[in-house]
């Protein structure tokens, strides 16, 4: 097949949804197929793969990990008949989404839709002036619905996601494909170095997060938790490998708890190196409320890093409570007593990282990529039946 992928953001952008796009783009081509990449140009970058297109795009300010697409491009328009494309995937329903629907339609191939997000968790970025949050949420969802049923397959990276969809009012077919990982990376990281650069002493128990610093994520959650385990385990150590636009809030925050001398700001790290800080740690901690697979929290079973996460749809779908993670309601303290409790039990935490690398198996590129190529054809065989 001949794919064409329309993202709002691609390479050199850090994201779930680029991260999800590279590696399935990977394990497409490994199986045969031909993908090409429509995205928002990044200035100063030169894409070193073949298949990429850019469109004009804005610059946006560095906190929102971004550009703006400006879908108009006649070189494009003159390729893409050219092309022979099989199918259309978006990955976002504005936008460059917005460009697939006209794409497909003139084309007349099937658009397949992944919906990566719960939209509505991100209506505080909206400035709404006089409208409340609910009316943000509910513009959002009609969005997202809309959208959806113009498209002819919508993908969901997890049941939870299918569901919410479905209450939405979705009614176009769907299917579950979740996003992968690359098993052999997060396998074999070094963290000694990672250690020794941020002058972690050889008694100390280092908690880490991997992702933006975003209000959604939740990590001031993280901070009064962490205040809490330092009252019992004065070794411990925060690391947060990302940056974001919360990231003076949260530095500020973590003067204000007095634990800013045990929390270390990382900064933007590339992604080839998170194998090595998960591998600097003793547990990886998450809190966020936005996410519909968690791919930080699939890396770091991946590495066979032991979790305790709060409680969400997502981290429910994903995890087996004292299997492969440990879930907790969002209370500080019980996420405290959850995360001391296996900083003293190194026994569970060497069960948990086992089983952990065993339940990260299922997300392997290979076994994702098939699953991805199969919607493909059967929306391919169902279009072409419509059409007869």
């Amino acid at each position: 097949m001949r794919i064409g992928i329309f993202s709002n953001t691609y390479k050199p952008v850090i994201s779930g949804v680029v991260t999800s796009i590279s590696l399935f783009r990977r394990g497409l081509m490994e199986r045969g197929h031909e993908v090409f990449v429509f995205a928002p140009t990044c200035r100063g970058y030169e894409d070193d793969e073949e298949g990429i297109f850019r469109y004009p795009a804005i610059d946006l300010p560095e906190s929102l990990n971004s550009s703006l697409a400006l879908p108009f491009s006649p070189r494009i328009s003159r390729l893409l008949p050219t092309l022979g494309l099989d199918v259309i995937h978006s990955h976002h329903p504005i936008i460059m989404g917005n460009e697939a629907v006209r794409v497909a339609r003139k084309l007349e191939v099937p658009l397949v839709f992944t919906c990566h997000s719960r939209y509505e968790d991100f209506s505080e970025y909206v400035p709404v002036g006089q409208l409340g949050d609910p009316l943000v949420k509910m513009a959002i969802r009609r969005l997202v619905t809309d959208y959806a049923n113009e498209c002819d397959l919508v993908l969901c990276p997890a049941q939870h996601v299918r569901r919410l969809l479905e209450e939405y009012g979705v009614t176009r077919p769907m299917e579950i494909v979740p996003s992968p990982v690359r098993l052999d990376a997060f396998a074999h990281g070094e963290g000694g170095w990672v250690r020794q650069k941020h002058g972690f002493g050889a008694g100390e128990r280092v908690l880490v997060y991997v992702g933006r610093l975003a209000l959604e994520k939740d990590i001031s959650f993280l901070l009064r938790a962490f205040r809490r385990v330092l009252a019992q385990e004065p070794r411990g150590r925060l690391l947060l490998v990302g940056s974001g636009p919360e990231e003076k809030h949260l530095r500020r925050l973590a003067e204000e708890l007095d634990i800013a001398e045990r929390v270390v700001f990382a900064g933007y790290v590339e992604h080839v190196q998170v194998p090595d800080y998960l591998a600097a740690a003793d547990l990886f901690v998450f809190a966020s409320w936005s996410e519909t697979q968690g791919l930080s929290l699939l890396e770091a079973m991946a590495a066979g890093l032991p979790a305790v996460v709060v409680r969400t749809w997502a981290t429910e779908e994903m995890l087996t409570p004292g299997v492969d993670g440990v879930l907790v309601e969002a209370d500080e303290a019980a996420f405290a007593a959850a995360v001391v409790h296996l900083l003293r039990d190194e026994e569970q935490r060497a069960a948990l990282a086992q089983q952990a690398r065993r339940t990260a198996q299922r997300y392997s590129i290979e076994a994702c990529a098939e699953r991805l190529e199969q919607a493909y054809e059967g929306v391919r065989g169902a279009k072409g039946k419509a059409s007869t």
